[in-house]
């Protein structure tokens, strides 16, 4: 394959993906009701995701998380950028600051999740059964805890 049909597959990847690709998924089990009872119990809620922001906000729409997050950050369109980058993004819109950041808990599915929490500071735990992380992946990366069921995710919030 050439640049140019590297260029051209590309872009009609994008071109799918952007009008349709994006939708062909399914929410973590328990996941949106797990956001459901935090956002009413108080907690500000937030999305960080290495996606682009827009798809982002369009796929969270599309399945109801909306309603329930504070803040949705995705990476920019234009520039490459590291997950700490989008988690910083999404405190400072939270407005969270270097005092309060012992609040806050990053709750990802890969040890990029893990390590970008870390490189800001925060904690943050693992949940496995979103299928994306290999065994042992989030403990290693250094995670708090792993959950293998939104359940268990919340009630670990909620006890500590």
């Amino acid at each position: 394959m050439n640049d140019g049909q590297i260029d051209q597959a590309m872009e009609l990847f994008r071109e799918r993906y952007t009008a349709i690709g994006k939708f062909e998924n399914t929410p973590a089990p328990g996941m949106l009701t797990l956001c459901q009872h935090l956002h009413e119990q108080g907690y500000q809620l937030a999305l960080a995701s290495s996606k682009p922001e827009e798809m982002c906000r369009d796929i969270c729409e599309k399945f109801g998380f909306t309603a329930y997050l504070d803040v949705v950050a995705g990476a920019p369109l234009s520039e490459h950028s590291t997950k700490a980058e989008v988690i910083m993004d999404a405190l400072s819109r939270l407005g969270v600051q270097g005092n309060c950041l012992d609040t806050v808990l990053m709750v990802g599915d890969r040890k990029f999740d893990v390590l970008g929490a870390k490189d800001c500071g925060i904690h943050s735990v693992g949940v496995e059964f979103f299928g994306y992380a290999d065994e042992n992946e989030l403990m290693d990366a250094g995670a708090l805890a792993v959950f293998d069921t939104a359940e268990a995710v919340e009630q670990w919030i909620l006890e500590h």
